[in-house]
């Protein structure tokens, strides 16, 4: 009987996505045990205020498929949740049904194991030389900080970098900037025997590489001289025709603040450009006692964060993913976290001030005291913050499910 219930429960979502232009669609059903942590009718987008940014977000989505669009891109953003590339890659693996079932662009990578930190699985790394480290979590980070919020920085003239991509990429870009006093340091990119060398330039956002040939692997090294050094912000990778880009961007511990430290985000924001921006800041923002937890100073943080991108892109679209329930990390056992209530409300604000969804994830957890349920299910850790393997991979179909109901009402609605 469960089961039954369940599909039905599922049913709407599904008949809805398969009448859209994709035909497929990535998404498994839960078990039953995840029917009972999971609050099915709380998962939609919600628009407090109008529909129209979303209207020419899908116009752009709609567009891959008849080739009026060439190139969409969205960018997911936030801390730990992201950081770990499962959330946000299994959003990009559901997407590929909007892209003709062509893989979804990676766009943003950041090499994250060189941080000796956990990062995306999808991507691999492998290098040489000594690096310094520097994250946007830091109160004063010691290197300017972009997009991918962190630095590494080398002096090694023979450094190197060898990435090993999902899919096949023909051009890189490599998001950093050389410190340049008396010396040098910049990036050249290896291929075989021949060396690719960018205009050398200390004003450059990023340097580009254009591959021979499509490929999984890009090894990158460095020309200068002793006494230079090179601070890697990450790598923008595209391919030709690739469509529909889906870039994450996330830093263990990362607050809204954390954010605003990265001087360069504006200027390497602007390389990518995206349409979408989820945003998924503030379950760390919210770990502090309620007596502390400022909505205001928090609703004022995010304002600055959406001017910048707005500066970048007057016309990108906001999604805001609600914290999810979760332990109040205070005290020697903690309890559920009531700040969660008060960042819900902030963003129920900012999408009616910006024309933005919200996916409550609060709500399809069931509010208050829900992540005890999740752990049960298996879907948390027992921290009851983060979600597991499962669990995250059931956000990436939940949020891919509420935005492909909306979609095709806009189809069924806004176009007919």
């Amino acid at each position: 009987m469960k089961r039954v219930l369940l599909f039905l429960l599922l049913l709407p979502a599904w008949l809805l996505s398969s009448a859209a232009s994709p035909d497929t669609l990535a998404i498994e059903l839960p078990t039953p045990a995840d029917s009972q942590a999971v609050h099915f009718e709380a998962n939609f987008l919600e628009f407090p205020a109008g529909h129209e940014r979303f209207d020419s977000l899908y116009a752009q989505l709609r567009g891959l498929s008849s080739g009026q669009t060439r190139t969409l891109r969205m960018l997911h953003i936030g801390g730990s949740h992201v950081q770990a590339g499962i959330f946000s890659g299994r959003m990009r693996q559901n997407l590929s049904a909007f892209n003709g079932g062509k893989p979804v662009g990676r766009g943003l990578v950041f090499p994250y194991s060189m941080m000796k930190t956990n990062g995306p699985r999808d991507v691999q790394v492998d290098y040489q030389g000594q690096w310094l480290r520097s994250r946007c979590v830091e109160k004063s980070p010691s290197q300017t900080l972009g997009l991918a919020g962190a630095a590494l920085t080398t002096s090694d003239t023979l450094a190197s970098i060898l990435l090993t991509l999902p899919d096949d990429v023909e051009q890189v870009t490599v998001l950093g900037q050389s410190h340049r006093d008396t010396s040098y340091l910049y990036p050249i990119l290896i291929e075989g025997s021949d060396t690719l060398c960018p205009p050398l330039s200390d004003e450059l956002t990023g340097y580009d590489f254009l591959l021979s040939q499509p490929s999984r692997t890009c090894r990158i090294g460095f020309l200068g001289q002793e006494g230079g050094a090179f601070s890697l912000r990450g790598f923008l990778c595209d391919a030709d025709g690739q469509g529909l880009i889906y870039s994450d961007s996330g830093i263990n511990g990362a607050s809204v603040p954390s954010w605003l430290r990265c001087e360069a985000f504006a200027d390497e924001l602007s390389l990518l450009s995206p349409s979408l921006v989820v945003f998924a800041i503030g379950i760390n923002d919210a770990n502090v006692q309620p007596s502390k937890f400022d909505k205001e100073q928090f609703r004022t943080h995010y304002t600055q964060l959406i001017r910048r991108i707005l500066r970048v892109n007057p016309r990108c679209s906001f999604l805001f993913v609600t914290n999810n329930d979760c332990r109040l990390r205070i005290g020697k056992y903690g309890r559920p976290n009531p700040n969660t209530a008060g960042v819900e409300e902030v963003f129920l604000d900012l999408a009616r001030e910006y024309q933005g969804a919200v996916w409550n994830l609060y709500r399809v957890m069931g509010g208050m005291g829900s992540s005890a349920r999740w752990h049960k299910a298996g879907l948390m850790q027992k921290d009851l913050v983060h979600f597991t393997l499962r669990g995250y991979q059931l956000l990436g179909d939940l949020l891919f499910n509420a935005l492909v109901a909306d979609y095709q009402k806009y189809n069924d609605y806004g176009l007919n």
